[in-house]
């Protein structure tokens, strides 16, 4: 994020227009943009360094791929939203490569020890 607003910043000002995100009166924008930089930036980064710690990177890595699965069972139960043959095949799809990837990393640690 703060490499993205670095790049950002220039180019605005270079165009000469406002920035509309900056609305005080707006308080849903200012807890949205409070919730995904405390939840989505700064928790979830411990997370993943907690993660990587634990788990190391490879098997950290690996689960990452987790979170297309997680945000469709998510949606379907939080907003009730369908989930789509096309959808069920992409799970089916990355269960699939997380196990195999899985099963390939602990063969690769068990050669090694």
């Amino acid at each position: 994020m703060f490499y993205s607003i670095v790049t950002t910043l220039p180019l605005l000002f270079i165009e000469g227009k406002s920035f509309p995100l900056i609305n005080l009166e707006n308080v849903s924008l200012l807890i949205s943009l409070l919730f995904l930089g405390c939840l989505g930036s700064g928790i979830c980064y411990v997370a993943w360094n907690v993660a990587t710690h634990k788990l190391g990177i490879v098997t950290t890595n690996n689960y990452i791929y987790i979170a297309p699965f997680v945000t469709m069972v998510a949606a379907r139960l939080l907003l009730r939203e369908a989930i789509t043959v096309i959808g069920v095949l992409g799970a089916l799809l990355i269960i699939a490569g997380v196990v195999v990837a899985g099963l390939k990393n602990t063969r690769n640690i068990e050669s090694i020890g």
